[in-house]
């Protein structure tokens, strides 16, 4: 079987975009979140986390600032929540969770640019560097809104720069257009919404390396949006380590490993694309479609 690909006739406040994912109305960003009904097959294992996570002791945004990584090495995982659990059921002894408000869990909404020919999305295809993802991201639950870009250079690095823009942005405003020209003077400069990302995602930071070297970050209830289509991805989590250098020698890698689990390359913007616009070269992602296809169906979701 393949993943599903669902049409949509809700119109959404972007042209050639579903209303976003498990949000009411047509307006993005106008309601309060995700519906009963597009989490109903994540539950129990969003539940599950929740309960595993109020185990970590908490730690707040200002002290997680500390440990921001903008300048990082990354190294990502994708596996299903069953391995998830099992991973980080014995990792609060190492770890600390982010916690706003009392919630382990934050939801994430996320608007990616790129050019009419997909210029950025081919870059990243062909294995370029250095390349460049925009991004407009709300982080629901601390209220704020960036206007992002990830830069992946040419040693391997990925740097992030962000703008607060005070809500979610659909076109480069003059504001970003010149943060854009300073910051990213190589990504391209004619760009426009063409994927929504919507997760949830809990943010861990070494409780040893506190101020120095890693934070980890998993997400569940992964969805995307975009040329009149929208696909989910139940049951399966991305987790991402991110460190000053790799170190190869961290609990949660060490944890992945016991479980089974190893490195993948995955990129969200570019998993999106290839789900959605059946049109662009996806070739280089094949490995990482079928490992999510395989990992839905152990998880029974295929």
């Amino acid at each position: 079987m393949t993943l599903q690909k669902s049409r949509n006739s809700r119109n959404g406040s972007y042209p050639g975009f579903p209303a976003p994912l498990g949000w009411p109305g047509s307006s993005y960003g106008s309601g309060p979140g995700p519906s009963s009904n597009s989490l109903v097959s994540e539950l129990p294992s969003h539940e599950a986390l929740a309960d595993l996570l109020a185990d970590y002791e908490p730690v707040d945004l200002v002290d997680l600032d500390r440990v921001a990584l903008l300048n990082r090495m990354d190294t990502k995982y994708v596996l299903t929540h069953e391995r998830l659990l099992a991973a980080f059921a014995s990792l609060s002894r190492h770890y600390r969770a982010l916690d706003i408000d009392g919630r382990r869990l934050s939801r994430y909404h996320t608007l990616y640019f790129d050019s009419s020919g997909m210029a950025l999305y081919r870059l990243h295809h062909a294995g370029k560097q250095p390349r460049h993802k925009l991004r407009s991201r709300e982080y629901v639950e601390s209220g704020l809104y960036f206007f992002e870009i990830k830069e992946k250079t040419n040693k391997g690095l990925t740097v992030k720069h962000r703008l607060p823009t005070g809500r979610l942005t659909a076109r480069i405003t003059p504001d970003i257009e010149e943060y854009l020209s300073s910051r990213a003077p190589r990504a391209e400069p004619d760009v426009s919404p063409v994927l929504i990302n919507d997760f949830t995602r809990a943010t861990l930071v070494n409780r040893e390396e506190a101020g120095v070297g890693e934070r980890i970050t998993v997400d569940i209830d992964l969805k995307f949006a975009g040329n009149g289509r929208e696909v989910p991805l139940p049951g399966t989590a991305i987790v991402e380590v991110k460190q000053a250098g790799v170190n190869w020698s961290s609990p949660a890698m060490k944890a992945l490993r016991a479980a089974g689990v190893f490195p993948t390359s995955v990129s969200k913007y570019c998993l999106g694309v290839s789900l959605l616009y059946e049109d662009v070269k996806h070739n280089s992602f094949k490995p990482t479609l079928l490992l999510i296809k395989k990992l839905m169906k152990e998880a029974g979701n295929v």
